[in-house]
């Protein structure tokens, strides 16, 4: 229970994957669990062959509780029949494979809705962006809002968390991309510009936007056009539109 706390998952290095959909990305992707706990009602119930094939994969110790007990541990309120304990994935450049000129890669400024992160991760994988950076002050990846809303993306997409937009802006991935960044008003309407490969698009906090040092440092400005009285969208509706728009302009 100490896991839902990003301050305790910091200081031992480990957080909780809830379901069974995020437990099999990761014994997909052979990341390692320290122990599986399953609930006693989905021991009893042996006919789930999905919960019997996922068991049988998984190479840890698994611990059954009972339901009550079960489900205080259980960050969502229902439907979890499993839950995994493992360590924070390493994020390192040098163990990822080298960006091409034209991949597409996002910035995250400062993201703060868990919900809004994990769907931005799942669409910057499903769109086939290739990195992902992250700068502090958004929200924690590891936050079981994150996971669930994210289906596993953070398994499949390579990420780096940066400190500050200094840092950021010094990389040599950035230097060499067109950074594009999401304006309220007086952008470029995005179907108008070309963003299909070889950007940096950034998406900024639900609230305050995109700092202006990012702003003042990009390359090329959007904005999607909305009806008046309509200040801004959702972000994380608003990255998937631009994602696509990316996939749409590239085929």
């Amino acid at each position: 229970r100490k896991l839902r706390s990003k301050k305790f998952r910091d200081s031992i290095g480990k957080f909780t994957i809830e379901g069974i959909n995020l437990v099999s990305e990761a014994i997909r992707h052979q990341i390692s669990l320290d122990f599986l706990i399953i609930s006693e009602s989905t021991i009893k119930n042996n006919n789930d062959k999905e919960i019997i094939a996922l068991l049988d994969s998984a190479d840890c110790e698994i611990f059954t509780l009972e339901d009550r007990a079960f489900e205080r541990l259980a960050e969502a309120e229902h439907g979890v029949q499993v839950i995994g304990i493992i360590s924070k994935k390493v994020f390192d450049e040098s163990l990822y494979p080298p960006l091409l000129t034209d991949d597409n890669i996002l910035i995250l400024d400062r993201l703060q809705d868990p919900c809004n992160m994990g769907t931005v991760l799942r669409t910057a994988y499903a769109a086939g962006y290739k990195r992902v950076y992250i700068l502090k002050g958004s929200a924690d990846i590891y936050s079981p809002k994150v996971l669930r809303a994210s289906v596993g993306a953070i398994f499949n997409i390579n990420i780096l968390l940066i400190d500050d937009v200094k840092t950021l802006l010094e990389l040599d991935e950035i230097k060499s991309r067109n950074v594009v960044v999401t304006v309220p008003s007086g952008g470029v309407p995005y179907y108008k510009t070309e963003i299909s490969k070889g950007i940096a698009l950034v998406i900024g906090n639900e609230g305050k936007g995109i700092s202006n040092e990012l702003i003042n440092s990009s390359d090329t400005r959007v904005s999607i056009p909305m009806n008046e009285g309509i200040e801004s969208l959702n972000a994380g509706i608003a990255a998937a539109i631009l994602m696509y728009e990316s996939v749409r302009n590239r085929d």
